[in-house]
């Protein structure tokens, strides 16, 4: 479920349903558990754990938006510089 945080609020009805379809042919498979939860489950689980994680580690990420803040700063005075 790679990035499903970004991606899950965009996917319609439909392709919840066909990716649902497409765990449940991995348990009847055995590539997955049977215990295995359902694919909402799976996805409000991920992000739950993501914003635990950020809440508990603000330093990171106040160091990547700082970066990132710098970043875009010094972007926008070449593109200003250079006009």
């Amino acid at each position: 479920m790679y990035a499903v945080s970004s991606w899950w609020g965009f996917a319609s009805a439909a392709d919840r349903r066909r990716l649902q379809a497409l765990l449940q042919r991995g348990i009847r498979s055995g590539l997955c558990s049977p215990e295995t939860p359902n694919l909402t489950e799976l996805a409000e689980s991920v992000d739950d754990t993501l914003f635990h994680r950020i809440m508990h580690k603000q330093v990171m990420v106040r160091v990547v938006l700082y970066d990132l803040y710098h970043l875009l700063t010094e972007w926008h005075e070449d593109i200003t510089i250079g006009n």
